[in-house]
């Protein structure tokens, strides 16, 4: 990622003003970044709203042990618009 970074290949400052999908696609196209690691840095680096991590195993274990009868996607949509603060949360919670 440095490389990219250093060599200008990616500009992480002129993302800021690009939408989520753009970020993502970005960041995935680098060697090493996978969807887990592009939508914690959307949460955290871009402060986006609306971003669920369905790659995350302590999110959807959180999900399975508290709402046994609904789908990640379906407990995680009713958070719309604030995924990512919801994120937080149960992972704050789950490591309480």
């Amino acid at each position: 990622m440095l490389v990219e970074i250093n060599e200008g290949r990616l500009k992480l400052d002129e993302l800021h003003d690009k939408d989520d999908e753009t970020i993502f696609k970005a960041l995935t196209s680098i060697k090493g970044i996978g969807p887990w690691t592009a939508k914690v840095v959307l949460i955290h680096g871009y402060y986006r709203d609306n971003v669920s991590i369905e790659e995350d195993l302590v999110l959807r274990k959180y999900v399975e042990n508290h709402y046994p009868n609904q789908s990640f996607d379906d407990v995680m949509n009713q958070f719309s618009p604030h995924q990512s603060l919801a994120s937080i949360i149960l992972w704050k919670t789950s490591n309480a």
